[in-house]
């Protein structure tokens, strides 16, 4: 997290509760979190021994009641903490709170990298439907393979899995690259979001495709 911060990602969280149903609950847990709502991060530092983040709840009320809460005494065990942090204690819905107390109360992480103009994008639309719906990649068929003591090929027994969609990259030199694999929102689609990955395959093959 402290690395996603210093690299310009923005951040949020949220701790998501759902009841029997699998309905989103409403109200908050015993430290002032909200069940289902989206809170910012705004810092994440380590001072003095403490691994430290700072919330902010969009609504701008409403805090966290747990350690280093606003005016908890455990600011008053590390003196001199709140000024390097640049902290006044109010009610305007920021906090900072521990690590361990963060990882305890919120379940999800959120992550948005923001690219500088420098950055190049390109984009491919693409399905898999029809015949380019060819499947997972035969991982049980490739260990049997490599537990094979007779020195034979390794195989792709999987007739289907070179027909999912593929896309050649080629590279010259030495660079960063970020590959996404995304969904058309359910807004959009009106349909839920399936588990889906990709794999990033290095080849020497002058192919159009790896088979």
């Amino acid at each position: 997290m402290k690395r996603y911060h210093q690299q310009g990602f923005l951040l949020g969280c949220a701790n998501t509760v759902k009841d029997e149903n699998g309905n989103q609950e409403e109200g908050m847990g015993n430290s002032g979190i909200l069940f289902n709502h989206a809170y910012g991060i705004q810092q994440v530092k380590e001072v003095d021994g403490l691994s430290l983040i700072r919330i902010r709840n969009p609504w701008g009320q409403g805090e966290w009641t747990g350690k280093f809460a606003d005016e908890d005494e455990a600011w008053d065990d590390h003196k001199g903490l709140k000024e390097k942090l640049n902290y006044v204690f109010k009610n305007d819905g920021n906090w900072w709170m521990r690590y361990d107390d963060f990882c305890a109360h919120f379940n999800k992480l959120y992550l948005c990298k923001i690219f500088p103009a420098t950055w190049s994008q390109y984009s491919i639309h693409s399905e898999w439907a029809g015949n380019t719906a060819g499947g997972p990649y035969p991982e049980e068929e490739l260990k049997a393979s490599d537990n094979n003591q007779d020195g034979g090929p390794k195989n792709d027994t999987n007739d289907r899995w070179f027909n999912n969609p593929q896309f050649r990259l080629s590279v010259t030199k030495k660079t960063n690259i970020i590959l996404s694999l995304m969904q058309e929102d359910t807004k959009v689609s009106k349909r839920e979001y399936i588990p889906v990955n990709f794999l990033v395959v290095r080849v020497k093959s002058k192919r159009d495709r790896l088979w």
